[in-house]
């Protein structure tokens, strides 16, 4: 198990996907993909994906150099949840009547004396 170490300075901003250091960071992220699985990781991103309200982009920073990144991105069409099996389920709740909310379930497997 490898030691940590301790930081003194650490700091999340807010940046642009198109940003320079999102870009570094991103570059180095798909060199380790390639090191770890061979080729770079093909999923499709839209630097607009990662605009607000719709989504949002960090960076970590220690000591003031980019060292993390996370973001995040509206899916609209819930196929995240889906691809889990998670299904459509009857509006309930808070946001019941909001039409731009997503309500899904998944049922769960039943408990039986061997598995309880």
């Amino acid at each position: 198990m490898s030691q940590g170490h301790e930081v003194d300075d650490v700091e999340i901003v807010s940046r642009p996907y198109e940003h320079p250091h999102v870009s570094s960071l991103v570059e180095r992220l798909q060199a380790e993909y390639v090191r770890i699985y061979g080729a770079p990781d093909d999923s499709p991103a839209e630097p607009g994906q990662f605009s607000p309200p719709r989504g949002a982009f960090a960076v970590g920073y220690e000591n003031a150099v980019p060292v993390a990144m996370g973001g995040w991105r509206f899916r609209g069409d819930g196929s995240l949840y889906r691809a889990c099996g998670y299904t459509e389920v009857p509006a309930f709740g808070y946001y019941a009547d909001d039409p731009l909310t997503v309500h899904l379930g998944r049922s769960l497997p039943r408990r039986t004396a061997t598995n309880s």
